[in-house]
């Protein structure tokens, strides 16, 4: 791997797990908001661009 696909990998995953931070902490005190579902969209999205970035990085040796 590149130091720049560790870079994003390492970038991207701490953004994937600051949402999922967020989205269990709002889910322990039961609030419903707008930001809830910006969370999990935002961590589904992040967690597929790392895994698409971890994919190529991989792939390309």
């Amino acid at each position: 791997m590149k130091i720049w696909q560790v870079v994003a990998l390492v970038v991207l995953g701490v953004i994937t797990l600051g949402l999922a931070t967020l989205t269990v902490e709002l889910l322990f005190k039961g609030v419903f908001s707008d930001h809830l579902w910006v969370g999990i969209v935002g961590m589904i999205t992040f967690g597929y661009a790392t895994y698409s970035v971890y994919k190529a990085a991989k792939n390309k040796g």
